[in-house]
């Protein structure tokens, strides 16, 4: 009966060492899983920056990731998966060919440059974009795109 008893214990004890073996494979997996999503969704996410001062638009001092006026930190400049928001008073200078996601130009707000821009998503134009006799092309590349704007 005795050693039944240590043989029973001993199963016990060795049922109890692989369920912790096995729930903590689990739980590595499924958290190594759930960090991979996060970082994947991360890489994708699209970041808005707003300008913050006049500048040219490959400057990270142009641009802030706060709202208009917010007068956060140099932040950028916007790449191809971004939007941007160009604020009231303010002039962006395109120095190169540039392609966003979205793009806001607020009333008051100016666009310069013989540079080419796409946008891939939305554009909305309430203040100017550029000087038509100077400036490069606009397109307007998304599959579901919308143009608006007043100005």
């Amino acid at each position: 009966m005795r050693n039944h008893l240590i043989v029973l214990c001993s199963v016990k004890e060795n049922m109890n060492k692989a369920m912790k073996n096995s729930m903590s494979r689990t739980w590595k997996k499924a958290l190594g899983t759930g960090m991979l999503l996060f970082f994947m969704a991360s890489l994708f996410a699209q970041t808005t920056y707003y300008s913050k001062v006049s500048g040219d638009w490959d400057q990270a001092s142009t641009w802030q990731t706060g709202s208009c006026g917010g007068g956060g930190p140099d932040a950028g400049p916007p790449t191809a998966t971004d939007n941007a928001v160009i604020c009231n008073g303010q002039t962006v200078t395109l120095t190169g060919d540039v392609t966003i996601a979205n793009l806001t130009i607020n009333s008051g707000a100016f666009i310069d440059g013989a540079k080419n821009m796409e946008a891939t998503g939305n554009i909305d134009i309430d203040g100017t974009y550029g000087d038509q006799a100077v400036m490069g092309g606009l397109t307007l590349s998304g599959a579901n795109a919308t143009m608006d704007g007043t100005g």
